[in-house]
């Protein structure tokens, strides 16, 4: 209630202070960066290995816990380990310290992989390896609906023209499910 008060004793300083802000907030809207999709530096290396016919409690048993046990001796630079596994696909995604070198990493991730091969089961093959940021992951979420159409057509139309148009674009994360759908389907 005082400033109820205060404005109507004194109406010059409140009709001042008004422009005062109408003037000042050009100023101070162009000087404040605004970024809906910050630059977020997390440099994240993604590793996928295939082997079908095993069920995901082997495949963790035999690759993946294999695999992570070598990645923490030689990687350098690693904030933290996850993985998923699945039936017959092995995803492991090596978080790496903001200030890393990631061509070093992925080369050293990429020897790890290769030398590791000797140990792992008959017939692995080697794996997939993408490097992305956490500010290259897709945003875009899409669903395909069509009246009259099986989910076989509708799958045709998503990986024969959507996400061919969706290829200009430089987060890798369609590629890897693309790259991930591929190798459980063969």
């Amino acid at each position: 209630m005082w400033i109820v008060r205060v404005a109507l004793s004194r109406p010059y300083t409140f009709i001042v202070l008004a422009l005062l802000i109408l003037m000042m907030s050009p100023l101070v809207i162009l000087r404040t960066p605004t970024d809906i999709f910050p630059s977020i530096n997390i440099p994240v290396i993604a590793v996928a290995w295939t082997f079908t016919g095993l069920n995901p409690q082997e495949l963790e048993g035999r690759l993946t816990t294999v695999y992570e046990r070598q990645l923490t001796r030689t990687v350098d630079n690693v904030e933290h380990i996850e993985s998923t596994t699945v039936n017959g696909i092995a995803v492991v995604k090596i978080f790496l310290h903001a200030n890393a070198n990631v061509a070093i990493a992925n080369a050293e991730v990429t020897a790890v992989s290769q030398a590791i091969l000797r140990q792992l089961p008959a017939g692995t093959v080697p794996p997939l390896i993408l490097n992305y940021t956490a500010s290259d992951v897709s945003v875009l979420q899409l669903g395909l609906s069509g009246q009259g159409l099986s989910e076989q057509q509708l799958n045709d139309i998503g990986v024969n023209f959507v996400e061919r148009s969706s290829r200009r674009s430089r987060a890798p994360r369609s590629r890897f499910r693309m790259a991930a759908s591929r190798a459980r389907s063969t």
